[in-house]
């Protein structure tokens, strides 16, 4: 069964991704002892992983997982938080155990109630997800989604129906396979691209056709020699923190246009040396990210334009690492996280982006991934055709259309004819609206405006002569 999950999915065996291999394995293993007509399947091991293994005996429960000191839920205790067993896979598989037993026998747990899809639905579920959904990198929040994906997928094939894709979607809930556990709440954040509205691609490369948009030097490669472990797709890029010496290394972007109402976002994970000693952690190993505005000449450090899951900690200050005592992402992920930067610093720059990595002359752990790099702008759908959400005045317009001070230079479709020249006399009524409000007219303008080349007639006398008035 672990050839199965290998070879369709290659789940990393490393924290949650491992953990959901080892639990897939456990699940067509398990069903096809239920389905088999050999063996004891009564209902007191029915659910036991390994109960006829001589001189063993059953090392977890599918059903109660927690008899077996694993956790049941994202919430439970039991949920392991270490880095022993690759990050805990044989505990924390029980979390997915647990919703695969719900699916297939039902009950309640959890606050939810789960309808009996029975095994063959469930097996069909799961294989779906398996084969058609997961990538390496998968861990629990995207197992919460694409099972449910999987589902509606299958509707209408082994006799599953939509009304099936709610029993799914209650015994992940069941076990919170959404959320972060409760014993390690900061574990594998995810950013949102954009906190409203919807994301407007500026530049996207999740790798998959290739390095073409990167340069970078030795510790960093497209793919690694080890087992894949990719965000999406199949491929990334990866920097080795293998064998010890000094290193600088990095992994540069082609040159972007930033566009105004920009952010830079890309989804990482790390495992970079460390050590715990006398009650503090000590980082000699880390990575950060820099920007160029000139062509590479200079670089500067990019954190402090980092607004949701920037740097760690600080690189270790008395040692020979190239990177020492600067702020950095440290320490070890347990998994992908993302990273968002917003760019209004760099709006209407040509700029560079760089991941550098830094290594001392000791030590090793695995070193830093990357997938999913995007640039984007977020923000509503624009009200004028020719003033697009990147243009660098668009959130002053839209302020002054939405408040009725100015309009449209015309129709079909709405535009705002941006670098127009705008008359005085236009000036003034912008002026005067901007002070008073949208709704506010001059009074009557009456014998003479005080100017020689604006009559009475004119179309702005009394807004001229009322802005003059106000000084």
């Amino acid at each position: 069964t672990h050839g199965v999950t290998q070879y369709e999915s290659n789940l990393f065996y490393y924290y949650q991704s491992g953990a959901i291999n080892e639990s897939l394995s456990d699940i067509w293993g398990e069903l096809y002892d239920q389905s088999n007509g050999l063996g004891n399947d009564t209902a007191g091991v029915k659910w036991l992983m390994g109960e006829d293994v001589s001189g063993l005996g059953a090392i977890r429960s599918m059903s109660n997982p927690p008899a077996y000191g694993d956790p049941d839920s994202l919430s439970s205790p039991n949920y392991y938080v270490g880095e022993e067993d690759n990050g805990g896979v044989h505990y924390n598989s029980g979390v997915n155990n647990k919703a695969a037993y719900l699916m297939v026998q039902g009950g309640s747990f959890g606050g939810k109630t789960v309808t009996a899809l029975g095994v063959n639905k469930t097996l069909a579920i799961y294989y779906e997800a398996q084969t058609n959904l997961l990538v390496s990198g998968s861990d629990y929040a995207d197992l919460y989604n694409l099972l449910y994906q999987a589902c509606l997928n299958q509707v209408g094939n082994d006799g599953i129906l939509m009304a099936d894709c709610q029993e799914v979607r209650d015994a992940t809930d069941a076990v919170k396979m959404d959320q972060q556990p409760a014993n390690d709440p900061g574990y594998n954040p995810d950013t949102p691209l954009c906190s409203t509205y919807s994301p407007n691609m500026v530049f996207s490369d999740d790798l998959e056709a290739g390095s073409t948009n990167w340069i970078f030097d030795w510790r960093w490669s497209y793919d690694s020699p080890y087992d894949p472990l990719a965000h999406s797709g199949e491929h990334y890029l990866y920097a080795d923190d293998y064998f010890a010496s000094v290193s600088d290394t990095s992994a540069t972007l082609k040159e972007l246009s930033v566009p105004y109402n920009a952010y830079l976002h890309f989804s990482h994970t790390y495992n970079f040396e460390s050590f715990y000693y006398n009650s503090k952690m000590y980082y000699f190993d880390g990575g950060v990210l820099e920007y160029s505005t000139n062509a590479g000449l200079t670089w500067n450090d990019a954190g402090w334009m980092m607004d949701s899951n920037g740097y760690k900690g600080v690189i270790y200050k008395d040692w020979v690492n190239p990177l020492k005592n600067r702020p950095a992402f440290v320490g070890n992920t347990k998994g992908y996280v993302s990273t968002r930067l917003n760019l209004a610093p760099l709006a209407g720059s040509n700029v560079k982006f760089r991941w550098r990595m830094g290594l001392d002359d000791t030590g090793a752990a695995w070193g830093w991934w990357l997938d999913d790099v995007k640039m984007y702008t977020c923000g509503p759908d624009t009200s004028f055709a020719d003033v697009p959400n990147t243009h660098w005045a668009w959130q002053y317009i839209e302020t002054l259309y939405s408040a009725r001070i100015t309009g449209g230079c015309r129709t079909s479709p709405l535009s705002y004819c941006p670098n127009n020249t705008v008359t005085r006399g236009q000036m003034a009524v912008f002026l005067l609206k901007g002070i008073h409000g949208s709704s506010y007219a001059p009074p009557l303008v009456g014998d003479s405006t005080g100017f020689n080349d604006v009559p009475v007639t004119h179309w702005a006398a009394a807004w001229v002569k009322q802005l003059a008035a106000e000084g």
